[in-house]
């Protein structure tokens, strides 16, 4: 009798202890599905951010994209272009100088606006001779179709066959954008001038809409 009332209290005992690891076992298995459950959900929320973040930036490229290409068809819309049309010797011309008169037009597809003619032209061949600006123009606007006169004077000793110089104009178009645009003229020693050659209006100044600040 007494050795049974033994086996009890051991299975007892032994039996409280099992429950014991039992129950340990379980809570450490809950805490690691917790925070497995956790660091799943951090790693989801991480790749829904760089998911989101990437949609961002290729809505924004994509925004940018079509405002750029609005942006270049208004450009070319209102690009003016400058053509030479003719010159002739003007009858203030003397024998110290020769006054030139040349008339440009506006054949572009914009006005053109803030018209500067150089101070002076840049010789090509000829080292030391050149163009200089003799009058202003009263009106630095020119309309789609409009001609403008510009006037310089030379050095009548200087005028030679075959003068060859470049005259460069800045000018600007409805949205402010700003252009260059060189012409090659060849003058001949009676004050003749031809127009072998004209650049394409360079872009130097772009314009800066808000949504680019």
């Amino acid at each position: 009798m007494e050795t049974i009332y033994q086996v009890i209290n051991l299975v007892e005992k032994y039996g409280s202890f099992s429950n014991c690891v039992l129950t340990f076992i379980t809570i450490c298995i809950s805490l690691y599905a917790t925070s497995k459950t956790i660091c799943n959900s951090k790693d989801e929320t991480k790749r829904n951010k760089e998911q989101y973040d990437e949609y961002i930036r290729k809505v924004d490229n994509l925004v940018e994209n079509q405002l750029n290409y609005s942006e270049d068809v208004r450009r070319l819309q209102e690009k003016p272009y400058l053509v030479f049309e003719n010159a002739e010797v003007s009858d203030k011309s003397d024998n110290g100088s020769t006054i030139i008169s040349m008339v440009f037009r506006n054949s572009g597809r914009g006005s053109a606006y803030d018209l500067k003619p150089a101070l002076k032209s840049e010789s090509l061949k000829n080292a030391g001779k050149e163009l200089s600006r003799y009058d202003a123009i009263r009106n630095p606007i020119a309309m789609v179709g409009e001609q403008i006169t510009t006037v310089y004077s030379i050095e009548s000793k200087e005028l030679i066959d075959g003068f060859e110089t470049q005259l460069t104009f800045t000018f600007g178009d409805a949205s402010g954008r700003k252009y260059r645009q060189t012409f090659d003229l060849v003058i001949n020693s009676t004050g003749d001038i031809d127009c072998p050659n004209s650049l394409e209006p360079e872009l130097i100044e772009s314009y800066n809409p808000v949504w680019k600040k």
